[in-house]
């Protein structure tokens, strides 16, 4: 029986957390926070005895990748979605799609951890080692079934001149894309886009969208 009052103990709890995660020698991962809880997964009311799901306080995470061989890149289409004329036609996004594999990830002792979840949280991406975007979100999830990470709430997004504000936001680190599927505010150097979809590559750069409006900016 579960205890009569209180909330149930985690299954694991970790203060001052740290860990850097490497793939065949090279560093793809670093995550610190105050605290790391293992616990039940949470659905309603009700907690699953066989998910568990890995939570981090004050997360700051860095994730490592490598800057791909220039080749011609082709967007998906999506119903809706027109390609944006700023889309990059010859280089294609770096990817950081080694975070995903098992050596790279906290050696979780628990069998059925279904996610990694951060709150509040600040992700940094790094291309051959120097820092090229940051996106910080009330929380963020590392779904490990369908290999995303999930932002949700008052996620913001800066590389260089540019920034992205919306309520959600998917990075896709095997395609180094960010996808967002609402309401989101794009403000670049010269222009700002406000739409209800949007997917760019981890510089911001539009690689197709749903415009509500837009506007250039006179300097």
């Amino acid at each position: 029986m579960p205890p009569l009052s209180g909330k149930p103990e985690p299954r694991m709890k970790i203060r001052g957390f740290r860990f850097d995660g490497h793939y065949k020698g090279e560093k793809v991962l670093r995550i610190k926070g105050d605290t790391f809880v293992i616990e039940k997964k949470k659905v309603g009311f009700f907690r699953l005895g066989m998910m568990s799901v890995a939570r981090i306080r004050n997360a700051e995470v860095d994730i490592y990748g490598a800057s791909s061989t220039p080749e011609r890149k082709e967007t998906r289409k999506e119903p809706g979605i027109k390609s944006s004329p700023s889309a990059p036609s010859v280089s294609k996004s770096p990817s950081f799609g080694n975070v995903f594999h098992r050596d790279a990830l906290p050696p979780v002792p628990i069998r059925g951890v279904y996610s990694f979840v951060m709150e509040p949280v600040t992700i940094k991406l790094h291309v051959d080692r120097k820092m090229v975007t940051w996106i910080s979100a009330g929380s963020a999830s590392i779904r490990l079934k369908s290999r995303d990470i999930l932002f949700k709430g008052n996620v913001r997004a800066r590389s260089g001149e540019r920034a992205l504000e919306t309520e959600q936001l998917s990075f896709l680190p095997n395609d180094g894309v960010l996808k967002c599927p609402n309401q989101y505010i794009l403000q670049t150097s010269t222009k700002r886009f406000e739409g209800t979809f949007l997917i760019a590559d981890i510089f911001l750069n539009v690689l197709g969208l749903q415009e509500r409006r837009s506007r250039s900016l006179l300097y």
